[in-house]
C-alpha cells in the first residue's frame, strides 16, 4: 500500500484523493507497492525556511523533496519516521507560489493541475530521478 500523509496547515483547497492517486501512480510505476510519503502544503514563509535552511537557496520556490536517510542532503530533523524503511521522504509544495505561476503563465492551467505536476516531479525526486 502506498500511503500518503497530508499536512495542509493554513487549509487550501486543493483535491487531496487526486494528489495521492498522484503519489500512487509514480510509485506503482517504479514497482513500488508498499511506501509512506509525506505531501505538504505550505505558505510561502514556511517554503522559504526550508529553502534557506536546507537547499541553500533564497526565497520560496513551488516544490521541494527531502529524501528520507540521503548522506548528500540533510533531512529535517521534525521529517524523521518511526517506520524508517517504509518512508521515502517528504514532497513540500508551496500553494501561494502555484497560485502566482499559474495566474502569471498563459496555459490554460488550473492550480490543482500544477499541484498535481509539481508532485509528480517531487515524487520522481524521491525515487532518484534528478536533473539538471
Amino acid at each position: 500500500m502506498i500511503e500518503v500523509i497530508f499536512s495542509n496547515e493554513p487549509d487550501y483547497e486543493v483535491d487531496l484523493a487526486a494528489l495521492e492517486r498522484v503519489v500512487a501512480r509514480v510509485f506503482l510505476v517504479k514497482g513500488i507497492t508498499t511506501a509512506r510519503v509525506g505531501v505538504h502544503l505550505v505558505d510561502i514563509e514556511t517554503m522559504t525556511y526550508l529553502n534557506e535552511n536546507y537547499k541553500h537557496h533564497q526565497g520560496a520556490t513551488d516544490v521541494l523533496s527531502f529524501v528520507m536517510h540521503d548522506p548528500q542532503q540533510p533531512t529535517p530533523t521534525f521529517l524523521e519516521s518511526d517506520d524508517a524503511r517504509l518512508q521515502y521522504g517528504d514532497v513540500f509544495l508551496c500553494y501561494p507560489v502555484i497560485v502566482d505561476e499559474v495566474d502569471s503563465e498563459d496555459k490554460d492551467e488550473t492550480v490543482q493541475s500544477r499541484l498535481e505536476f509539481l508532485l509528480e516531479h517531487g515524487c520522481w525526486h524521491l525515487l532518484g530521478v534528478h536533473h539538471d
